[in-house]
């Protein structure tokens, strides 16, 4: 399952209406913000605690899986699975990837390691006669697009990219898609950082900005591990760290790491 404890970054629905938690307030509350209308409101933290645990309420991760699944559908091009023919290699291959991540939603509980997923994949291959067994890593991937994208089994489509054609391109000026790519790369290594300096580094704890970079590089290689080998996220220097820091708020800094007196 996802990583679903409650953090600055975290979405949730509540009667219908997404949330995402902006930041804590201290004295047991947090800052919460409708997504709709932009509007924050202080919310308990334990009465969270309780409306998620009586079913009135709904993780959706930090990431919004709609945003997730219309990335995905922009990569692979692909918005109705009906349309496609039944021998489409397409449509073959996302069904092919159905099976394997239908095993697992159905063994959870279930820690995703290599120990438990390599008898479910084995299971899988065995009873749909799949030649071309997956590793492990790969079926974690596929169960993570697939979960945060709403479990639309659109988001198993392979990228287009992965489709074209494999022969060596002409050197020259760098595609434009290449650079849409480096920059989405940079987005999600941005979040990373800030909710690492939020959650870690914004603390009484007061930690250096040496440890708050070891957190920033443990979170982008935890990242990397589900993702393909050319498409891994890059690590941010502690020279880009520092700068970061240097340019936030004194005044919350303070608030956050020394307290609110200290600040004033």
């Amino acid at each position: 399952m996802q990583d679903y404890r409650l953090r600055i970054g975290m979405r949730f629905v509540r009667q219908g209406r997404e949330y995402v938690i902006d930041r804590g307030l201290g004295n047991g509350e947090i800052s919460i913000r409708d997504t709709i209308n932009d509007m924050a409101v202080a919310q308990s933290i334990n009465g969270l605690i309780e409306e998620l645990f009586a079913g009135k309420l709904e993780l959706i991760g930090e990431e919004d899986y709609r945003s997730n699944l219309k990335n995905k559908l922009s990569k692979s091009r692909i918005t109705d699975i009906s349309q496609l023919k039944d021998d489409d290699p397409l449509k073959l291959e996302i069904v092919r990837r159905f099976h394997y991540v239908k095993e697992l939603i159905n063994s959870q509980p279930c820690a995703r390691t290599k120990k438990n997923l390599t008898p479910i994949i084995q299971r899988v291959s065995e009873r749909i006669g799949d030649s071309r067994l997956p590793s492990w890593v790969t079926v974690n991937r596929w169960f993570r697009a697939f979960d945060s994208a709403g479990r639309d089994v659109r988001s198993l489509a392979p990228s287009h990219k992965a489709r074209g054609n494999r022969k060596q391109k002409i050197s020259g000026k760098i595609p434009s898609a290449l650079i849409e790519e480096d920059y989405e790369k940079a987005r999600i290594v941005w979040a990373i950082v800030d909710r690492v300096i939020r959650t870690k580094y914004l603390t009484r704890e007061r930690p250096t900005v040496q440890s708050v970079h070891e957190a920033v590089i443990d979170r982008v290689s935890e990242e990397n591990r589900y993702r393909e080998s050319h498409d891994q996220l890059p690590t941010p220097h502690i020279s880009s760290l520092y700068k970061i820091i240097t340019k936030l708020d004194m005044y919350e800094v303070d608030s956050k790491r020394y307290g609110k007196n200290y600040a004033d």
